[in-house]
């Protein structure tokens, strides 16, 4: 794959997520997640800071966390976003707790991520369900500094005994046997050829997550997913994916996300998604906005401003898509508010550990 320009800078987005999440599991959090969690995610965000001296979030991500954690969080909420820090924790719970459920129900028996950035939830999960022979995870990820630096952490993993990695060719490596991360440009390579390539198959039952992935796509190249997808699972499989409501953003916002060139291209509203998913066959089976996700942890406050239909402020809907051609056909008119909102009642962890 030919490095361009928009994948020679590692993604600041990228990184100010997974230390969003990070701050939140600090602060009290951690009863939803894993020992794993933590200290996995600490380990791949020290070794992107440290792996990009001349980034230019670097200075920042390492300043702020020496201020006190209330002046930490106030500066992201200011900047880029009311309850900005809760709000990537809730998306990773929300996700991971939907993932758990379809793996130890025996519903899924491959799991592709799209765009994973500093996400380190497939390493979570391949290590947790290791167990699992039938189970295999494949993320797929534009090639470039930000892959590179989470692959590096992944080679360095302290107390990395239950990990083999294995180097299948220039785009890809394997993790024990059952996670795949393979290099895939969206907008010009195959998905389908990258996921084949590596075994995948299109018998199993399949689950797809894109997570906060579509606002840097254009439309083109998004229309392009949904049909790769589409042909990639079986009948009843689910796409998780995500569209933003606007692309607006603040002018702090987007000088930080311009220098790395992840501009902001496409936005959707709710009453256009049912139509736009349906256009490649998939139905809406279940939604949920800023406001919900909030309301489950108990911060009140931001979420009412989500909830303000004339706030300011960027709403992300994820919608949880299935394949399913006559339902999709009968049922793309609809109106979305008839889409049922999905179950924030997510379980509590069951203990994955790492050694000290």
């Amino acid at each position: 794959m030919k490095r361009t320009e928009a994948n020679s800078k590692p993604s600041i987005t990228a990184l100010s997520v997974v230390a969003a999440y990070l701050r939140a599991l600090k602060a009290g959090y951690m009863n939803y997640f894993t020992e794993a969690d933590l200290k996995i995610t600490e380990h791949v965000v020290n070794t992107a800071i440290s792996s990009e001296p001349s980034f230019a979030l670097s200075c920042l991500m390492n300043s702020l966390p020496r201020l006190p954690s209330f002046f930490e969080q106030a500066f992201y909420n200011y900047l880029v976003a009311p309850g900005y820090d809760n709000l990537m924790l809730t998306r990773k719970l929300m996700i991971n707790n939907l993932l758990r459920q379809r793996i130890t129900n025996n519903e899924v028996q491959q799991i592709v991520i799209l765009a994973g950035g500093y996400d380190t939830r497939a390493l979570i999960l391949a290590l947790e369900f290791q167990d699992k022979e039938e189970l295999k995870i494949y993320e797929l990820d534009l090639d470039g500094p930000t892959r590179n630096n989470k692959l590096k952490a992944i080679r360095t993993l302290p107390e990395q005994g239950e990990l083999t990695i294995a180097e299948l060719s220039s785009e890809a490596c394997q993790v024990n046997n059952n996670l795949y991360y393979i290099a895939c440009d969206f907008s010009a390579d195959s998905m389908e050829e990258s996921l084949l390539k590596y075994g995948f198959d299109r018998e199993q039952n399949t689950i797809v997550i894109a997570e906060g992935l579509m606002i840097y796509l254009n439309e083109g190249t998004i229309k392009k997913i949904l049909t790769s997808v589409y042909s990639l699972i079986n009948e009843g499989d689910n796409f998780f994916i995500s569209f933003n409501t606007s692309i607006s953003s603040s002018l702090t916002e987007g000088t930080v996300i311009s220098s790395t060139n992840e501009n902001y291209k496409f936005s959707l509203r709710p009453e256009q998604a049912i139509p736009f998913v349906g256009a490649s066959g998939f139905d809406v089976t279940g939604k949920i906005d800023h406001s919900n996700r909030l309301s489950f942890i108990g911060d009140k406050s931001n979420a009412k401003i989500y909830k303000d239909k004339n706030s300011k402020y960027k709403d992300e809907i994820y919608y949880l898509l299935e394949k399913s051609s006559v339902i999709a056909a009968l049922k793309q008119y609809r109106t979305v508010e008839e889409v049922p909102d999905l179950d924030m009642d997510f379980a509590m962890n069951t203990g994955l550990s790492m050694s000290k």
